[in-house]
């Protein structure tokens, strides 16, 4: 559904979608990551660090990992791209 509104152009209805998705499974790595590309979109860098800050902490404290490499990989392939046109 979140991908639909993305597609279909609302990206707002969208990151209200993951926002909830994510509170409702704070671990889910594919609705993490699409949360996380709806941000940037946005330019909304802090959010963006925010997620993915919360996201490492639940990681560690609830299974005692960090994020996987796809996920810190696109992290800073996001912000990257947010440095580049602020």
């Amino acid at each position: 559904m979140a991908r639909r509104c993305w597609t279909g152009g609302d990206i707002q209805a969208a990151i209200r979608l993951l926002a909830k998705l994510t509170a409702h499974n704070e671990l889910d790595e594919d609705t993490v990551k699409l949360y996380m590309k709806a941000l940037a979109l946005q330019h909304n860098r802090e959010a963006l660090i925010r997620l993915y800050a919360k996201y490492s902490d639940t990681l560690q404290e609830e299974l005692g990992v960090r994020p996987s490499i796809e996920v810190t990989k696109l992290y800073g392939q996001l912000l990257t791209q947010l440095e580049a046109t602020e």
